[in-house]
């Protein structure tokens, strides 16, 4: 795709209908994989903010940066529809302009940090690196973390979204051992202009990181009614929409497969996505109990999905 500054659609998968964005493409030739960074914008605005109201494009081609806006459509936001849009557009760009797949990014600010926070801990398996800004995690969900290096960027003035939102994500990622960087700003408040002033140390921590593949050890933390998948673990069905349902899952010194699980009804690992070291005929092991052998495994999913109930 040639360089510019694009208003473009996709149809959205969640429920057919037609929904914008902006994209940005940078001079360079898209042609040798650049990386792509998805950027959500606040509540009261839409996905120009962040192309009119902060120098995102300036930014973006000093480090040869693919950029693209979606719209967080109300009343979802950055959840539910509004979740697969932001995933639905980050496909349609890669293909778009040929972006390395294992450098594409989150960052958003306000409802965006929120938003970033959300789609990230419920796929951390598609960005290599994530940053919320002036945003507000769901604590429980940050296990989901392990690899995607969050830059947390808050003011400590600001009204709208108070700080204790971020220092206390913070701790938490600290208490969890997830590596991850904090910052805190003076004078800025709950105001856009922090993202512009941040944008060179947002595109600059981005740069240092590569999305991780096929971990040996994974960890899937789901609420709500709706599957969450890291990596090659998926939670599909909890006990209980209202209480955290887990997946841990680790390869053994013999290449098999051990998974252990809290409030889980029923959950899957991918074939295709496992590290290289397990072995064809692998014992899944749940909760200490023999399952099954991966190679003759009963219950399959969609694609290469291997279906399982504790």
């Amino acid at each position: 795709m040639r360089p510019g500054d694009y208003q473009l659609t996709i149809e959205s998968s969640a429920d057919g209908c037609t929904q914008p964005f902006r994209l940005f493409v940078p001079q360079a030739s898209c042609s040798d994989g650049k990386p792509l960074v998805l950027a959500l914008h606040g509540r009261g605005v839409d996905h120009n903010a962040w192309f009119d109201l902060t120098p995102v494009k300036q930014v973006a081609q000093e480090h040869g940066y693919v950029v693209a806006a979606p719209l967080g459509r109300p009343p979802s936001y950055y959840a539910d529809a509004g979740e697969q849009d932001v995933l639905d557009i980050r496909s349609k760009v890669i293909q778009l302009c040929d972006v390395d797949p294992r450098r594409v990014y989150l960052t958003g600010h306000s409802m965006g940090g929120w938003g970033t926070w959300n789609v990230a801990l419920r796929n951390p398996h598609l960005f290599a690196a994530v940053c919320p800004m002036s945003g507000m995690a769901p604590i429980t969900l940050l296990p989901n973390a392990r690899y995607l290096s969050p830059l947390l960027i808050h003011d400590v003035g600001d009204d709208v979204v108070p700080v204790c939102y971020s220092r206390n994500a913070a701790q938490q990622l600290a208490q969890l051992g997830i590596s991850f960087c904090y910052r805190e700003e003076i004078g800025y408040g709950h105001s856009s202009s922090m993202i512009g002033d941040n944008l060179d140390r947002v595109l600059s921590w981005f740069n240092n990181h590569r999305l991780v593949t096929q971990p040996p050890v994974v960890g899937c933390v789901a609420t709500g009614h709706t599957p969450v998948t890291t990596y090659w673990v998926r939670v599909t069905k909890a006990f209980s929409p209202d209480v955290p349902a887990s997946v841990s899952g680790r390869i053994t010194a013999t290449g098999d497969i051990s998974l252990t699980t809290s409030l889980v009804c029923e959950m899957a690992i991918n074939r295709s996505d496992l590290p290289s070291r397990v072995r064809p005929d692998a014992t899944i092991e749940i909760n200490g109990r023999a399952a099954c052998s991966i190679g003759n495994s009963d219950s399959s999913g969609a694609d290469d999905w291997i279906v399982l109930e504790p």
